[in-house]
């Protein structure tokens, strides 16, 4: 393979930026910055562009929408999503994970599957055994959701922290307390309040909070790893700041929509695609998120992209919760990044690209991204091949030059 010089760009790189610096890449893989050429390497010309590793999203749901969601993704910048495997009826999770890869193996992007338990029932530690010999990395499971069956009680919990921890696949969590909610969603019908704007009356922030303590605590009882996953209240941060401080391995995470959208949503025009779970929250807590962020206490950002369009008009309670995202979460945070100034570039790189910034030795799966056009997030714009979406009408500044896999540009 003919070696590529990416020229001239603003390289983020372990120390920080590097401007008008060179990335060479040999054999598929970053072999230096700033280092000389051989004879005959190809040229990527990146002068006004940021050098990154491609986009990495730990959070995603697009097996439904493989035809487009992956390839808008791989556009965007992002060249690899974790992806949660959602099983038939009756299928066990490591059965799910590898029939959905089959499936995936020729996406635009790289999709590695996680473990989705729909059927909490059905869970038991020989699906650990084998998703550990597949390599998947993560398990998801729901404290949330009783009226889909799909709640996990405590019990199920910790039996899944301690499989976890004994064979490495992770429990990411869902964490709401599934009976409170299943109470105030049943007093908010009887009260005719079914709108949008009771979703999140119906999952209120102790909601949330209470899961996350709760989850935290049976981990650090377990001495278990444990990933809270889409983090937005106030307390949930804080909850995961102390479990952290007291010895728990956890991994926080939060999404664009609780970064840059809030509770007011509800009375716009889009309040129906705002039905995503956990809600949209006033704007203390989005602010409680952001100092989460910036302090280390969340490290990660995933689009929790849900392959759905447009709504139709129904109470709130029989719309399917979630939202399109996978191609909006890195325009979206580059333009907090680079242009609000919220997040410094360095800081958004490790938490967009898996926590990585562009060294030797990297897997040259990169990203070259203009910071100067303005364009508008629509979803013709997005390509996601959906209708709709809660960032309709949102405009951003930056997009690819270039994207790279294995030193190849592929969009």
């Amino acid at each position: 393979m003919t070696a590529l010089r990416i020229a001239g760009g603003r390289v983020v790189a372990p120390g920080g930026v590097l401007d008008d610096a060179d990335v060479l890449v040999e054999d598929g893989l970053v072999a230096g910055i700033g280092t000389a050429a051989p004879t005959g390497a190809r040229e990527l010309d990146a002068r006004g562009c940021y050098v990154l590793p491609g986009g990495f999203d730990p959070h995603a749901h697009v097996y439904e929408g493989l035809r487009d969601a992956p390839a808008a993704a791989l556009r965007s910048g992002t060249t690899a999503v974790e992806a949660y495997a959602p099983p038939a009826p009756g299928e066990r999770v490591e059965d799910a994970c590898a029939r959905w890869r089959a499936l995936a193996a020729g996406s635009a992007c790289r999709i590695e599957p996680l473990a989705t338990v729909y059927e909490p029932h059905a869970l038991d530690e020989d699906s650990f055994r084998a998703l550990a010999a597949q390599g998947v990395r993560g398990i998801k499971l729901f404290l949330a959701y009783r009226e889909l069956g799909m709640d996990a009680d405590d019990e199920l919990l910790m039996r899944a922290l301690l499989w976890g921890r004994d064979h490495g696949v992770v429990p990411r969590l869902h964490c709401e307390n599934a009976g409170a909610i299943q109470v105030l969603r049943e007093r908010l019908r009887a009260a005719g309040d079914l709108g949008a704007a009771a979703h999140p009356r119906s999952r209120p922030p102790l909601v949330e909070e209470e899961g996350i303590r709760r989850a935290l605590d049976l981990a650090r009882l377990a001495e278990a790893p444990v990933y809270i996953v889409h983090v937005s209240t106030a307390g949930g941060v804080a909850a995961i700041r102390e479990a952290r401080a007291a010895g728990v391995d956890v991994t926080g995470e939060t999404c664009p929509q609780y970064l840059l959208l809030d509770d007011s949503v509800y009375e716009a025009a889009l309040a129906p695609m705002g039905v995503i779970s956990p809600p949209l929250r006033p704007r203390e807590h989005v602010a409680a998120v952001w100092a989460g962020v910036l302090d280390g206490t969340l490290t990660a950002i995933g689009s929790d992209h849900s392959h759905r369009g447009s709504r139709p008009a129904a109470p709130f309670d029989e719309l399917v919760s979630g939202g399109p995202g996978v191609a909006a979460r890195m325009p979206l945070m580059l333009t907090a990044s680079l242009h609000d100034t919220r997040l410094p570039i360095e800081l958004a790189t490790r938490l967009l690209c898996g926590g990585r910034v562009i060294e030797a030795g990297l897997p040259a799966d990169l990203l070259i991204w203009d910071p100067d056009p303005a364009w508008t997030l629509t979803p013709a714009t997005l390509g996601e091949g959906l209708d709709a979406s809660v960032w309709d009408g949102t405009t951003v500044r930056g997009r690819p030059r270039a994207v790279l896999r294995n030193g190849e540009v592929v969009a």
